[in-house]
């Protein structure tokens, strides 16, 4: 009983709670059914540009999460058809949007095949992108132009490049593309972010010298998103962490106020709730939102406010497997540009819709520290046995000190993924153990 209650103690004092509810719906059923149809839809290597390479990053991560080698299979073939096919072709393009940076994204699978499989071929394909990237079209303070000789910051181009930056950075002892990818966040922050709201404007015009189109939500997805991969990349006590730290926690908050709290979703044009409810955005902010809360590098006050979001997108799956109500490929314009965009089942939306549903399946990693952070962070035991961790054990970041300091004294075993919903007073967070099921196995970018 005694240990029953110091077990109590140790969770209360990080703000979380261990639920026993299972979330709802399972993920893993859903993740299974649309990766299924994506092999089925897709029997021949898909293109390699932007769309298919965010659909491609969402079967790699449903093949990690599920431990499925039949989803990381069929990214392999199609990174092999391409290391096949020489991808230099595709990154040169032709005519008026040459050197387009859509060609760019594909790097993101590319390195997570790299990383599962330690296979130099993909290694070296992300090399290549890395120095067509390297020689991009730039503005005069360095961001990245969307295609050659542009000079335009199109929010799309920030997940183009960051993920493909920071992990290539990581697999090649390249830190400085890590510095080069922060570097790309604060370029746009500066020139696309609204003062007023928090939300990245579609695309800011050098030549012009201001924004252009709305505060797309998608585009939105895409900064939040590059937001996660270079946070997750950067050193956390370096003064571009706090910086790039600082532009992120306010475009989430002004993501969280724009929420549909209705639907749990996310209106096409953010300030605009005439527009239509769109998915991949969605999903795009629901993946965001639980890896930085996750991996400590964002605090949700509530991350109850996630559940309705995935409650929603799973209700967007067809009978057959499809993710539904995407928007189809945006440049940027006025508002009807915007709403008249229809509405269907598309490479992008479905990656991004694996990628959030992945991130709700995956189990709750426990964050490395350091020598010294873990001599300050270190939980002490009261005489009455609680924790008394000081003021770093907040949130999300207390909560692997005390499940280690449980799991220490033989008291818990933690087994299942975990998982997020509120606590009663609507101001912490709480994990959820999942069962475990077994498993078999232009315009937009």
């Amino acid at each position: 009983m005694r240990q029953l209650l110091m077990m109590a103690w140790a969770l209360a004092a990080t703000g979380f709670v261990v639920a026993a509810e299972p979330l709802k719906p399972d993920p893993q059923p859903l993740i299974r059914k649309v990766a299924d149809r994506v092999i089925e839809e897709h029997a021949r290597p898909v293109k390699f540009n932007w769309g298919e390479g965010v659909l491609m990053a969402g079967m790699m991560r449903a093949g990690e999460v599920l431990k499925e080698p039949r989803y990381i299979n069929y990214v392999r073939q199609w990174a092999d058809h391409w290391h096949e096919q020489g991808i230099e072709p595709v990154l040169n393009g032709s005519g008026k949007r040459g050197g387009y940076c859509g060609h760019w994204g594909p790097g993101l699978p590319v390195l997570m095949l790299h990383k599962e499989t330690k296979e130099k071929r993909y290694l070296d394909m992300a090399g290549r992108i890395v120095e067509f990237m390297q020689q991009a079209t730039r503005t005069a303070d360095g961001g990245l132009g969307h295609w050659r000789d542009n000079h335009e910051l199109w929010v799309d181009t920030l997940y183009m490049a960051c993920p493909v930056y920071v992990r290539y950075a990581a697999a090649a002892g390249k830190p400085e593309l890590v510095a080069e990818a922060s570097k790309q966040l604060a370029v746009f922050a500066r020139h696309n972010q609204e003062q007023k709201s928090g939300l990245f404007w579609h695309m800011y015009s050098e030549p012009k010298q201001q924004p252009v189109g709305t505060l797309w939500a998608r585009g939105n997805g895409w900064t939040l998103m590059s937001y996660v991969e270079v946070l997750r990349a950067l050193n956390r006590s370096s003064t571009d962490y706090a910086a790039r730290s600082k532009e992120f926690a306010r475009l989430a908050k002004a993501v969280l106020a724009a929420q549909d709290k209705a639907s749990g979703l996310w209106h096409t044009v953010m300030d605009r709730p005439d527009s239509y409810l769109e998915t991949s955005a969605s999903a795009m902010f629901l993946y965001a939102l639980a890896e930085a809360h996750r991996e400590g590098l964002l605090r949700l006050d509530d991350v109850g406010v996630l559940q309705p979001t995935w409650a929603a997108l799973a209700k967007q799956i067809s009978d057959e497997g499809r993710v539904i109500g995407v928007s189809s490929g945006t440049g940027p314009g006025d508002y009807e540009n915007y709403a008249s965009r229809p509405l269907g089942t598309f490479d992008w939306g479905t990656g991004a819709w694996l990628l959030a549903a992945a991130t709700m399946a995956a189990p709750q990693r426990e964050q490395p520290l350091s020598p010294a952070a873990r001599e300050r962070e270190k939980p002490q035991a009261s005489r009455h046995g609680s924790l008394n961790g000081g003021r770093a054990h907040e949130g999300a970041n207390r909560f692997p000190l005390a499940i280690r300091w449980v799991r220490e004294r033989g008291w818990l075993r933690l087994t299942a993924p975990l998982q997020f919903t509120s606590c009663s007073n609507g101001r912490v967070g709480a994990l959820r153990p999942l069962p475990h099921s077994s498993s078999t196995g232009e315009g937009d970018a």
